[in-house]
């Protein structure tokens, strides 16, 4: 009679095992699941934060001679702005690095390289991007400027996640603009917070900037988050 009985509470407690083991198997999955997707979304993070600090082969924190290294020797080298414009702005002069001797566009015999804070490359080895780059008064990178007019290459990028050709709603992902603005056909839109700007034309991003972000970490991470939601 007892062990007739006791068949009964064992199939339940076999029951209750089983189903602690199903809990515990879902709950492992989940946890799994969830640990993956942080390392997968932790490893996205730390491209999106290279991709604010460097653009193309340049960072913002190489020296010209590491910028000579990468790029080779520019083409063409631009001197800093002045207030020479007969219209009351600003203006700069660019001057070939290998120009024919004596003409007014080459530049100077006297000069070096070192002695102008902008150094240009023009769709070298192929490439349909013409890139620009500019110094601060110790020589590191302020700026890297990648331009392509077709706009529809995907020449260059990305940037802070965004490519050549991309549209208005795309480069959007990173949130709300710092500023965004059109002059003429062309719209600019910034993000002064990680240092980032585009340019469009047709809703087609031709050109874009990288250059010392006014945020911290902080706001790179937010624009980061930001891009990943629906």
């Amino acid at each position: 009679m007892h062990e007739a009985q006791s068949k009964p509470a064992d199939s339940i407690g076999t029951k209750r095992a089983w189903a602690r083991y199903i809990k515990w198997a879902l709950a492992s999955v989940v946890l799994v699941g969830l640990a993956v997707y942080v390392i997968l979304v932790a490893a996205d993070y730390r491209v999106f934060r290279q991709q604010t600090i460097q653009f193309g082969k340049v960072r913002l924190t190489d020296t010209r001679a590491e910028v000579l290294y990468k790029l080779g020797r520019p083409q063409a080298v631009e001197e800093g702005l002045s207030a020479k414009d007969p219209y009351g702005g600003f203006s700069t002069r660019i001057y070939f690095v290998d120009g024919p001797s004596g003409d007014q566009n080459t530049m100077p015999s006297e000069k070096k390289l070192e002695d102008f804070p902008g150094w240009h490359w023009s769709r070298e080895w192929g490439s349909q991007v013409y890139t620009a780059v500019s110094f601060d008064k110790a020589g590191v990178v302020k700026s890297i400027i990648c331009y392509d007019q077709l706009a529809n290459l995907a020449a260059w990028g990305p940037l802070a996640g965004i490519r050549d050709g991309a549209s208005e709603d795309r480069i959007l992902i990173l949130g709300k603009p710092t500023s965004s603005t059109i002059k003429g056909i062309t719209k600019t839109i910034e993000f002064d917070d990680i240092g980032v700007r585009f340019h469009l034309v047709k809703d087609k991003a031709y050109s874009a900037e990288l250059r010392q972000p006014t945020g911290g970490e902080f706001a790179i991470l937010r624009r980061f988050l930001h891009t990943l939601l629906p």
